[in-house]
C-alpha cells in the first residue's frame, strides 16, 4: 500500500525528497489546448490530447534525514496534428511545441507555403519529364509509321512550329496529334507555310484526330442497327414473308427535324469555346496587372491601353478562328450529307424530306422563294458522328483549298478533337435517339417488292396464331 502511495500523482507532490527542476517540472500546456508542433518539414497546428508526468531516479539523496532516492519528474504531452490521421499522434517532452500566438501562426504559414512551393516545383519537373518522354515516343512511332523519311532535327523544328502557328489560336488538343511531317519528298524544308501536303498525309492526320471513343462508337452502331435492319426474326436479310401477313419493313427512321440539330450542337460548342477564350483573356489581364504591381507598385488602373488592346486583339482573333472552324464543319456537313453520310435505306427518307415544306423544301411565297433549310437545320448529332468517320475520305480530295499549309491542318485536327470531346461530355443532351416506323413513300424498291409478295399470303389460317399473326418459329 505504501508502494502505491509513493507512485501516485497525489503522493508525488508531498514527498519531501522531490525537488522540482526549474524547467521541465512545470506543466506548460493543458489538455485540449491548441499549440504548434515543429518537426523537420515545418510547423503544424496541433492539439494536446493527453498529459503525463514521468519520473526519473537520480540517485541517493544527500540529506541525512532521509534515505529516499532523489527523483526528477518531467511532463510529456501527446499531440494530435489537426487535419491528419491519428496514427501521426506522438508523445513529446514539449521542447518542440510552441504556443498559439500570432507570431508563431505567421511563421507556420510561411514555412507551409515554402514547403508547398517546393512540392509544386517538384511535380512540375516530373510532369515536364513525362511530357518530354511522351513526345519522343510519339515522334518515334510516327517516323516508324511514315517510313522514317524525316530526320530528328527536322522533326523537332516542325514540332515546335505547330504550337506557335496553330490556326485555332494555339489550342492544345486533348487527343494525341501528329508531331512529324510527311515523309520523303512530300514536305519542303523551308517551313510549315510552304509545306506540300500529300493526300495520304492529310488522310492519316484526319484518321487520327477523328477516332471516336467507345461511348460514341456504341451510339453510332446502335443507330445503324435501327436504321438498316431488314428482318424481324433473322440476323441478316429479309424474313420469310410468305408466312407473315401484312409484313412491313422493321427498320426505323429518324424523326425530323431533330430536337437538337447539328447547327444547334455546333452553336453550343461555339458558346463554350468563346467563354473559354474570354476567360483566358481575363486571366491574362489579371496576370499582367499582378506583374506590373510587383514591378512598379501599380495596379490594374495603371495598365497601358496598348497592353489591354493587345490581349483583346488576340482574344478576338482566336474567337474568329473558332468561328471559321465551325463554319467549315457546317459547310462540309451540308455538302457531304446527301452523297456520303446517308445509309442506303435512308435515301428514300431524305428524298421525302426534300418534298416536305416543313423540312428541306423551299416554297414560293408572296415575297419570293422562301429560304431553304439545310441538312444541318434538320438532322441531329448522330449524322455528325458519321461525318467524323467519313471525313478522312471526304476532305483529302480538296486539301489544296482547305489546308494550304501544315499549320492549318494541325489547327483543323485540334478543332475536330475538341469537338469530339465536347460530344462525348454532353452525349446525353446531344443524342436524343428519336425514331419512328417507315411510311410507304420511304420504302426502298426491295422493301416494296417484299411487301407486295406478302400482301396475299398463301398459307392457311391454321398456320397462324389465334390473332392471325404468323408464328415466327414455324
Amino acid at each position: 500500500r505504501s508502494f502505491n502511495l509513493y507512485y501516485t500523482r497525489a503522493s508525488i507532490h508531498v514527498q519531501p525528497t522531490m525537488q522540482p527542476s526549474p524547467a521541465s517540472d512545470q506543466q506548460l500546456y493543458q489538455v485540449d489546448e491548441r499549440v504548434f508542433a515543429e518537426d523537420n518539414t515545418g510547423i503544424y497546428e496541433a492539439v494536446i490530447k493527453k498529459v503525463k508526468l514521468k519520473q526519473a531516479t537520480l540517485g541517493e539523496s544527500s540529506s541525512p534525514s532521509t534515505a529516499s532516492p532523489a527523483v526528477k519528474h518531467e511532463w510529456s504531452y501527446r499531440v494530435h496534428y489537426l487535419g491528419w490521421n491519428s496514427r501521426w499522434d506522438r508523445w513529446t517532452d514539449g521542447s518542440d511545441l510552441r504556443p498559439d500566438t500570432p507570431e508563431v501562426r505567421a511563421e507556420a504559414e510561411r514555412r507551409q507555403e515554402e514547403a508547398a512551393q517546393r512540392e509544386r516545383e517538384r511535380k512540375a519537373k516530373q510532369k515536364e519529364r513525362r511530357e518530354q518522354k511522351l513526345r519522343q515516343q510519339q515522334q518515334q512511332r510516327k517516323r516508324k509509321k511514315l517510313g522514317g523519311g524525316a530526320d530528328d532535327s527536322m522533326a523537332e523544328v516542325r514540332t515546335g512550329s505547330h504550337g506557335a502557328s496553330s490556326p485555332i489560336g494555339g489550342v492544345s488538343s486533348k487527343r494525341r496529334r501528329l508531331t512529324s511531317s510527311p515523309a520523303g519528298d512530300s514536305c519542303s524544308s523551308k517551313g510549315d507555310n510552304e509545306t506540300a501536303l500529300t493526300k495520304e498525309y492529310v488522310q492519316s492526320t484526319l484518321e487520327e484526330c477523328c477516332t471516336l471513343p467507345f461511348t460514341l462508337k456504341r451510339i453510332l452502331v446502335d443507330d445503324k442497327v435501327k436504321l438498316t435492319r431488314l428482318g424481324y426474326y433473322v440476323a441478316s436479310g429479309y424474313d420469310n414473308v410468305e408466312s407473315i401477313p401484312n409484313w412491313t419493313p422493321p427498320r426505323k427512321v429518324h424523326v425530323l427535324p431533330s430536337q437538337l440539330p447539328v447547327k444547334l450542337v455546333l452553336k453550343q460548342f461555339w458558346k463554350e469555346k468563346k467563354k473559354t477564350v474570354r476567360d483566358k483573356a481575363k486571366a491574362a489581364v489579371a496576370r499582367l496587372a499582378k506583374t506590373k504591381e510587383a514591378e512598379e507598385g501599380s495596379g490594374f488602373s495603371d495598365l497601358n491601353a496598348s497592353d489591354i488592346a493587345s490581349i483583346k486583339e488576340r482574344s478576338v482573333a482566336e474567337e474568329e478562328k473558332w468561328k471559321a472552324f465551325i463554319k467549315g464543319i457546317l459547310d462540309v456537313f451540308n455538302e457531304g450529307l446527301p452523297p456520303f453520310l446517308l445509309y442506303k435505306q435512308e435515301r428514300t427518307h431524305y428524298l421525302a424530306a426534300k418534298m416536305d415544306p416543313n423540312l428541306l423544301r423551299a416554297d414560293e411565297t408572296d415575297e419570293g422563294l422562301s429560304a431553304q433549310k439545310k441538312p444541318s437545320d434538320v438532322y441531329g448529332a448522330e449524322h455528325l458522328l458519321r461525318l467524323f468517320v467519313r471525313l478522312p475520305q471526304i476532305v483529302p480530295g480538296s486539301e489544296d483549298t482547305l489546308f494550304p499549309d501544315q499549320a492549318s491542318l494541325n489547327g483543323f485536327a485540334d478543332g475536330i478533337s475538341d469537338l469530339i470531346v465536347f460530344l462525348q461530355r454532353n452525349s446525353t443532351a446531344c443524342f436524343k435517339g428519336r425514331y419512328r416506323d417507315t411510311r410507304e413513300i420511304e420504302w426502298t424498291a426491295e422493301e416494296a417488292e417484299v411487301v407486295k409478295r406478302c400482301a396475299a399470303p398463301t398459307t392457311s389460317q391454321s398456320a397462324f396464331g389465334d390473332n392471325g399473326a404468323a408464328d415466327p418459329y414455324m
